[in-house]
């Protein structure tokens, strides 16, 4: 993280697989999923070999002249631990699905940030050149007054049209305040850092995207489901308690008794009733989550399906760069009206014209590249999290 440190603190821009990189590490939600997957490892861990501990009783005497003692391992006889053992697996098939999917969906959210990073950093910059180009042409505008070229209401429509550009300007870098500590938040990075301007570069390519294959949050529901099933069944199999089988052993007085020995619970008035509800219980909810995330995955990836093409369609109309072309376009239509070629009326309207192209330019590929992305998830591309940007 130190060089990603270094970086911010110069105000280098950053790639989006840096900021992914520190979004992975930053994420609170990859922490519980963690953590959630270091706990299934330990109860998989517990649930291996006999359910239950052995129980050691002894006892004497206080004039030595008796001594006794039991050992007893309780064992289930209805495969009470075997089906612990298999919810407890389920379990921790379903903590490492939920943490891939949390790592994808982390990746997804930070390269979002970075295109609405990048887009407010273009508005500012068209921003800055909206309020130059209001400037040039009230400069115009009092030059032509003073020469007797031009009437007073254009001074002061230029002296309006600058103030309004101002205002545009401020409310463009408070945009990209939001923006960077939105970034910020997510990734833990320098407050100053900055990312390249064109939102595009936040997305994955279209041969990146990835083809349609299994989702790990699927994967992880459907094993909440088994591990449901296997606690279920542990539950009902837990209404006849274990048998306790061992031995006891006796010295009385010099006389030595000991044995096997057998104990058991017989379950008349407690028979689980409350384990095996809170199972049933848990395992209805485990059922309507997978349904619903089976039904989510389903209409993501027929939506993911029906949007490449009318990306592929997108990127070839947003390909071309059109910042030159609007920063000549304003020169243009400046000079044509310091020249007096142009009224100002015209060239007011046609300079909100390409400002406003501009910015629909920028913002149009940051919907291209928001949907990339979204399409990157529901097929869990792994170059979405990968470093290789």
């Amino acid at each position: 993280m130190w060089w990603l440190m270094i970086c911010g603190a110069f105000a280098a821009p950053l790639s989006p697989a840096a900021v992914v990189d520190a979004a992975l590490e930053n994420a609170s939600d990859i922490a519980l999923a963690e953590a959630r997957v270091e706990a299934a490892k330990g109860a998989r861990y517990q649930s291996g070999g006999p359910r239950y501990n052995p129980q050691l009783q002894l006892g004497a005497s206080l004039d030595g002249s008796r001594v006794q003692g039991q050992l007893v391992q309780p064992l289930s006889v209805t495969g009470e631990g075997v089906l612990d053992r298999r919810s407890a697996t389920a379990s921790l098939e379903a903590a490492e699905a939920a943490l891939t999917r949390a790592r994808l969906e982390t990746a997804a959210a930070a390269r979002r940030a970075y295109a609405h990073l990048a887009l407010a950093q273009a508005g500012q910059q068209i921003s800055e050149k909206q309020l130059d180009g209001a400037s040039r042409l009230r400069s115009a505008a009092e030059a032509r007054l003073g020469a007797g070229e031009a009437p007073e209401l254009d001074v002061q429509l230029a002296r309006l049209e600058e103030a309004r550009a101002i205002a545009v300007w401020l409310d463009a870098g408070r945009e990209v305040t939001a923006a960077r500590s939105e970034l910020v938040a997510m990734t833990g990075l320098s407050v100053d850092v900055e990312v390249e301007s064109d939102p595009m570069r936040a997305a994955l390519g279209v041969d990146d995207v990835g083809a349609a294959t299994s989702r790990s949050d699927v994967i992880a529901a459907a094993a909440e489901v088994d591990a449901a099933e296997a606690a279920l069944a542990r539950e009902r199999a837990a209404i006849l308690p274990p048998l306790g089988l061992g031995a006891f052993y006796e010295a009385d007085d010099g006389r030595t008794v000991a044995g096997p020995m057998l104990t058991a619970q017989v379950p008349i008035w407690k028979q689980n009733q409350g384990g095996t509800g809170a199972a049933r219980g848990a395992l209805m909810a485990a059922q309507a989550g997978l349904e619903a995330t089976e039904a989510r995955a389903q209409v993501e990836a027929n939506a993911a399906a029906e949007r490449l093409d009318a990306m592929a369609r997108a990127a070839d109309l947003l390909g071309r760069d059109l910042t030159a072309d609007a920063a000549a376009a304003l020169s243009a239509i400046q000079d044509s009206y310091a020249l007096g070629q142009t009224d100002l009326t015209t060239a007011l309207l046609l300079q909100a014209r390409v400002i406003e192209g501009e910015r629909g330019w920028y913002e149009a590929r940051t919907t291209l590249a928001e949907a990339r992305i979204e399409v990157a998830l529901t097929r869990e591309s792994p170059s979405l999290a990968g470093s290789g940007d």
